[in-house]
């Protein structure tokens, strides 16, 4: 059983000590300025250059959120907890996954568009989702985003908005 699988059944801690349920109590200030969780929420197959010791997902751990529902789940879990530091909500509907703005929106928005940081932890989200089963939810999120590139072009840029969508294509 691979690192990711076992810090999502929390079995072990990522290597600051935190388990995922800490994590997702968090509130928005220390999802901000902490920088060592999100390699542990949304797991790549590839190193981090921000967080060199972070795990990297292996085939195991691919396998067991692919076959396992509530792996799957509690990544869905840690998704919403994120939407919520960006000021966004899913709404489930007949036409499926969507994302909306939140109450919070406003006043969270500013998170997203202004720290260059957030910009490639959505690119890290929404490749992660996509490794590990939640397509739906990630081309969700990408909609949303190419909303509020349009409202906010000065401040995403284009170089960052080909990046999400190389994330949602690839």
């Amino acid at each position: 059983m691979g690192r990711i699988t076992q810090f999502y059944q929390e079995t072990i801690t990522n290597n600051s000590g935190d388990r995922y349920s800490d994590i997702l109590a968090w509130d928005d200030e220390k999802l901000e300025y902490c920088h060592d969780y999100i390699q542990w929420l949304f797991p790549l197959t590839e190193p981090s250059r921000a967080v060199p010791n972070s795990p990297v997902l292996e085939a195991e751990d691919i396998a067991a959120f692919l076959e396992n529902e509530e792996l799957r789940a509690k990544l869905r879990n840690a998704f919403v907890r994120m939407l919520a530091f960006y000021g966004l909500a899913i709404q489930e509907s007949i036409e499926g996954t969507q994302l909306i703005e939140a109450p919070n929106y406003q006043e969270r928005i500013t998170h997203l568009v202004c720290h260059s940081h957030n910009y490639l932890r959505i690119t890290r989200i929404l490749k992660s989702l996509r490794i590990l089963g939640l397509e739906a939810e990630a081309q969700a999120f990408f909609k949303i985003l190419q909303v509020i590139y349009q409202q906010e072009k000065a401040n995403i840029g284009p170089y960052t908005y080909a990046y999400w969508l190389q994330a949602v294509t690839e």
